[in-house]
């Protein structure tokens, strides 16, 4: 059974130097665990000493410049029509399984129970997919990006995931 935990945004503030991070200052965010609690926390990277006690995961990140355009996500219809667009062209196979995982862990698309994964012994399993509110289903190629792809992917990826404001 898949769990979803929500965190806070960036504090845009330093735990350990409690001051404000600046734009364009690189930071790094920290999930920590306390028993059934989970808070984050975002230290400068001047700060930075390694992941503090009882951290479930961290990242590195930069602030925004200021001014920077906010982006918003990209509304659930126009990623389902591009997820049927990507599913079309196998060149993009790995990135229309990635947007298909988000958009089941979005609960915009669930698992076919008819079908659901199915795994064989060919070089690329299929995912069965469906819209629970019209019904429309999908067959996503489970196929996994290279470790040379990746960048490129997550870059298109931010690209048909968020508009700007």
């Amino acid at each position: 059974m898949q769990q979803d935990y929500s965190f806070s945004r960036c504090s845009r503030r330093c735990l350990i130097g409690q001051r404000p991070l600046e734009p364009g200052e690189p930071f790094y965010s920290v999930i920590l665990g306390d028993g059934e609690q989970l808070t984050r926390a975002d230290i400068a990277a001047t700060n930075w000493q390694g992941p503090p006690p009882h951290t479930v995961g961290w990242w590195r990140s930069s602030m925004p410049p200021a001014g920077a355009r906010k982006l918003r996500p990209a509304p659930d219809n126009v990623l389902l029509e591009t997820l049927s667009q990507l599913v079309d062209r196998p060149e993009s196979e790995a990135l229309a399984y990635l947007l298909a995982v988000l958009l089941v862990r979005r609960r915009v698309l669930t698992e076919d129970p008819s079908l659901g994964c199915q795994a064989t012994d060919e070089p690329s399993s299929l995912w069965h997919l469906q819209h629970p509110v019209d019904g429309r289903q999908w067959t996503i190629p489970m196929s996994l990006p290279t470790a040379d792809a990746v960048e490129d992917i997550q870059q298109e990826l931010t690209r048909l995931l968020f508009t700007e404001e």
